[in-house]
């Protein structure tokens, strides 16, 4: 834990000061870094050891994921890459979007999905947008790196975050069966398979949608083998 102490920050259990000319500090439950406020109200990060992670130059610094943690300036979001000590995506955005698929990220694939005026798009780790933000938010489904999107006759695109844009004669796609968005569940007439964010099949539509996991780095695809009981015979 811990305090502050005479405007420094003060590890409680050795006494070792974090961080000096603050007016709050607070301990992240998930990764034991401090998260620290000036004296002239600007946000930043520190470890435990005093070592400054985000400089104290932002409005406000977000919550923590594998490394990464957004922060805010004049109002708009980016991404500050902590392990690097760099912002991954500048302050220009009003959302960094996350996704929760076993664990909660905001980069998938090299990717980081951003929201502007109720616009997604994408952007690389070192801010180059890869894919226009223009595709509506109440329209879109998320899927990690990859969304998708119907258009007024209810045909579905597959929007890569490299800005590839697939139409597809699919009927769904599962938007929780796992993965990092570069593999994509798809169905059609009750049958399921896999296909990459370009929309090319990896695997062909021949299962039930219960019988196929993606795993979590995109690597491998599970399929769960249904027995057949003894004396019955499968069609």
């Amino acid at each position: 834990s811990v305090d502050v102490k005479g405007g420094k920050a003060v590890s409680l259990s050795d006494g070792k000061v974090i961080a000096d000319n603050v007016s709050s500090a607070r301990v992240d439950n998930e990764t034991g870094l401090i998260h620290v406020r000036s004296k002239d109200d600007r946000a930043g990060l520190y470890d435990g050891e005093g070592k400054e992670l985000i400089p104290c130059a932002y409005d406000a610094v977000g919550v923590i994921y594998e490394g990464y943690a957004p922060v805010k300036e004049n109002g708009l979001w980016g991404l500050y890459d902590v392990a690097n000590g760099k912002l991954a995506v500048p302050c220009q955005y009003d959302e960094i979007q996350w996704l929760s698929k076993g664990a909660t990220r905001y980069v998938y694939n090299g990717y980081v999905c951003v929201l502007k005026d109720g616009k997604l798009g994408f952007t690389d780790l070192n801010g180059n947008v890869t894919c226009e933000v223009k595709y509506a938010a109440s329209a879109a489904v998320r899927h990690g790196c990859s969304m998708t999107v119907a258009d007024m006759d209810g045909t579905l695109y597959i929007i890569a975050a490299d800005g590839t844009q697939t139409k597809t004669e699919f009927t769904q796609f599962d938007q929780h069966a796992g993965g990092d968005g570069s593999l994509l569940m798809a169905s059609k007439n009750d049958e399921a398979g896999i296909v990459d964010w370009h929309g090319n099949v990896v695997l062909p539509l021949e299962y039930k949608n219960y019988e196929l996991t993606i795993t979590g780095d995109a690597k491998a695809v599970i399929v769960k083998v249904v027995a057949v009981p003894s004396g019955v015979c499968s069609t």
